[in-house]
C-alpha cells in the first residue's frame, strides 16, 4: 500500500493521474501548462476528483458536451 501511495503522489504519478482524468473528460492529455498547474494544485492537496469537477465544469467540455449531443 506504501508503494502504491508514493506513486501516485510521486511527479510521474501525478502526471498519469493527470492524463488519464483529462482523457476520460477531454478526450486528450493535458497541455505542458496544464501540468503544471494542475501538478502544483496536487501539491497543495487539491484531489483529482476537485480537478476532474472543474474540467467537467469548464467550456471546453461544455462545447464538447453540447457540440456531441447536437450531431
Amino acid at each position: 500500500m506504501r508503494v502504491a501511495q508514493e506513486l501516485l503522489v510521486s511527479p510521474v504519478g501525478k502526471e498519469a493521474l493527470l492524463t488519464s482524468g483529462f482523457g476520460t473528460v477531454l478526450d486528450r492529455g493535458p497541455t505542458p501548462q496544464e501540468s503544471l498547474f494542475y501538478g502544483e494544485l496536487m501539491d497543495h492537496g487539491i484531489y483529482l476528483r476537485q480537478i476532474i469537477a472543474s474540467l467537467l465544469a469548464g467550456n471546453e467540455f461544455y462545447r464538447k458536451a453540447t457540440t456531441s449531443s447536437s450531431s
